[in-house]
């Protein structure tokens, strides 16, 4: 089975058709955690910024402690025209392989109600001894069968310290060789790993099924720590989360190199930054627009 195969309908035909824009929860989680609108509010906020869809990441997380009812998101979702593409998991399969395997699919099962198409599940977060255990790629297979039967694409993405990579993402790739498990590429991600992005784009290009469209300014360790908002790399340079467009994750030859390859999906604005989320997002869409219509 092919990438293209899991093509949905909707990205056939003109060339415009290829690509569609949605936003995330993670990136709506400093006004949904302290309650200032709920979770259906911010999907309607989500179309009215011009959206295509909104992706459900870590909403099971304790931290994230959001009321949601899956039922109520769907019908709100329905009513104003937004697709639930992808739901993001977070997970550590260090932490033991059965039990991640189950929660993955409860999650998948919660997921199949959204009607959601890829589905996010962490391989690893931190440093492991025996990242390609067969235990391990063993269970992914059956993950990417169990999500296969429900309609979806079983993806990692390169986060956390150890699968941040492509150097340690194409071994895991190889070795689970499942045609329904691939890659959730976020650029930001690969610069927070001191990895080129473009590098990173054009080695795992045949893997990448849907893309997190987030963007890192960058600064090297040789300077004072710049402050509010700023993290280390892992060779202790420095990184920002950015509104996409105003990073350094060179984004039009990372799009242009993976639509020429074949690309057909979702480009997701998640946002972590300093400024106002709801501009963060406007201001990413609109350059994503812009990019893709200058590519295309």
């Amino acid at each position: 089975m092919t990438k293209t195969e899991h093509v949905p309908a909707a990205f056939a035909g003109e060339p415009e058709k290829r690509i569609r824009y949605a936003t995330s929860c993670y990136t709506w989680k400093d006004l949904l955690i302290p309650r200032y609108i709920t979770i259906d509010e911010s999907i309607r906020w989500t179309a009215a910024l011009g959206f295509d869809g909104y992706e459900i990441t870590n909403l099971t997380d304790s931290w994230m402690d959001v009321p949601y009812d899956l039922q109520s998101m769907r019908r709100t979702a329905d009513s104003c025209g937004i697709v639930i593409p992808s739901w993001a998991m977070a997970a550590d399969w260090s932490l033991g392989i059965e039990c991640q395997a189950e929660k993955a699919k409860r999650e998948m099962d919660m997921a199949e109600v959204l009607g959601v198409r890829f589905f996010r599940t962490d391989t690893y977060v931190k440093e492991t001894a025996e990242p390609y255990a067969d235990e391990v790629t063993d269970a992914l297979r059956e993950l990417a069968d169990y999500a296969e039967k429900r309609g979806m694409q079983l993806v990692t993405e390169n986060h956390g310290t150890f699968l941040c990579t492509p150097e340690r993402l194409l071994p895991l790739l190889k070795k689970t060789a499942h045609p329904n498990f691939g890659i959730l590429y976020d650029g930001a991600n690969f610069a927070a790993s001191d990895s080129d992005p473009l590098e990173a784009a054009v080695k795992l290009a045949p893997y990448d099924r849907h893309i997190h469209m987030k963007d890192a300014h960058l600064l090297p360790k040789t300077r004072v720590f710049p402050g509010k908002g700023w993290q280390e790399t892992l060779q202790g340079n420095y990184w920002r989360c950015a509104i996409t467009g105003q990073g350094n994750v060179p984004y039009e030859e990372i799009l242009s190199t993976l639509l020429s390859a074949g690309f057909h999906g979702w480009l997701v604005q998640e946002f972590d930054g300093i400024e106002d989320p709801v501009e963060a997002m406007t201001e990413g869409l609109s350059f994503a627009k812009r990019l893709i219509k200058k590519i295309l």
